[in-house]
């Protein structure tokens, strides 16, 4: 019998709770980072900024997916 377990919350704090090598699979949906000042997208026909909100800007980018997905790997 296949036992599944979904989890939400922030993913550094989850991760580091879970056994090495005890995941088969993980399903990903990180931040993108498009959200900023710079970012613009189309809306209604018009250009607007791309806010998504604070949860979508990551200083550093590199950074930040190299700790999730080393995270990911170890599990």
């Amino acid at each position: 019998m296949t036992k599944i377990k979904l989890t939400k919350g922030d993913s550094f704090k989850l991760l580091k709770k879970i056994k090495d090598n005890s995941v088969n699979m993980i399903f990903a949906d990180p931040p993108y980072n498009l959200s900023g000042e710079k970012n613009l997208t189309v809306k209604s026909g018009k250009i607007s900024k791309l806010d998504k909100g604070s949860w979508d800007k990551i200083d550093d980018i590199d950074e930040f997916n190299y700790k999730w997905i080393k995270e990911c790997i170890r599990v």
